[in-house]
């Protein structure tokens, strides 16, 4: 293993180093060096649950629930920081769930709710 750098030096690297790349972006690598260090981890506790929050309200909401996009994520700022604490802290839960993981199955949920409810006034309208 070794490292080549731009300037023409090569670093041999031992069995016992390992290397880790953070970059704000890739506009200087070049495509070699892209495709051997393109995988790129985030812990979950460097997202947070408010990105998916934000994607779920920006495209999984139907029509008639977008004017309530705000609502909804006032609501979940509210709620889901004090629910994920009072579930990991007094519940005792058969296989470990991180508050990502709460999060996606309560938009789940929510998107369920929302696709009923949808039904509901088609059905609704259907019969008067």
């Amino acid at each position: 293993k070794k490292l080549c750098l731009m300037s023409g030096e090569i670093i041999k690297q031992s069995d016992r180093m390992t290397m880790l790349y953070e970059a704000a972006d890739l506009e200087q690598a070049s495509p070699a060096t892209v495709s051997r260090v393109g995988m790129i981890f985030c812990s979950p506790s460097d997202i947070g649950w408010q990105p998916f929050l934000n994607i779920f309200l920006a495209n999984k909401v139907v029509a008639p629930f977008k004017e309530y996009g705000q609502s909804i994520s006032d609501l979940y700022n509210w709620l889901f920081p004090p629910l994920t604490f009072f579930v990991q802290k007094f519940c005792v839960v058969p296989t470990p769930v991180t508050r990502l993981e709460h999060m996606q199955s309560s938009l789940r949920l929510a998107d369920c709710f929302m696709n009923e409810a949808l039904l509901d006034c088609s059905a609704t309208s259907l019969d008067m």
